[in-house]
């Protein structure tokens, strides 16, 4: 039976809390799997952001993750992960992905709104940030066929979607089933 919470139990039980090492491998692990390329970067000292992703599209996403659940950190991190980049590349980088250990709950410290209002200025209008847990990533890697997903398949995008919306976006399509979502989302 799929458990939700198995693989972040043990890494909470081992220490993970204060190295931040192990769960960036996993997340990026799992990305790896369902992208076409996924790296995890936080070793590279010189590089600020936690990880690279690309589909096979040719989609590049820069990668916070925090399994403490720090939502606005990691957004504001991922921000200027994104800002740096794209002031000192040619390539520019348009998606961020936060990874989480639960998706964010409504509250003072809400990062969705923060997410919709960042579409509203001209300069940061064409980024999209995406988030998703472990646990969804960790059911995506075990239970969906390989595939070229592109970001938009399984990650949140805050701007775009209700969060109800994504998830009736994921068990209509099957990917999903309305038991699976309520473990990862408990």
């Amino acid at each position: 039976e799929y458990d939700a919470k198995s693989d972040l139990k043990r890494l909470t039980e081992s220490g993970e809390l204060q190295s931040q090492g192990p769960s960036n491998i996993i997340a990026l692990s799992y990305l790896n799997c369902l992208f076409d390329f996924g790296a995890n970067t936080n070793l590279v000292k010189t590089l600020p952001f936690d990880g690279v992703v690309f589909t096979h599209s040719g989609e590049a996403c820069l990668v916070e993750v925090d399994i403490n659940n720090d939502s606005l950190e990691c957004c504001r991190r991922l921000l200027a992960d994104i800002v740096l980049h794209n002031d000192k590349n040619d390539r520019k980088i348009k998606n961020g992905l936060i990874v989480l250990n639960d998706f964010p709950r409504d509250g003072s410290r809400d990062v969705i709104p923060l997410i919709k209002k960042i579409k509203e200025f001209s300069a940061s209008s064409d980024i999209n940030i995406f988030i998703s847990t472990f646990s969804l990533l960790r059911y995506f890697v075990l239970y969906m066929p390989p595939s070229h997903y592109a970001l938009d398949d399984l990650l949140f995008n805050v701007s775009r979607f209700e969060k109800e919306a994504y998830l009736s976006k994921l068990t209509e399509r099957g990917v999903v089933s309305d038991e699976i979502m309520k473990k990862i989302f408990e």
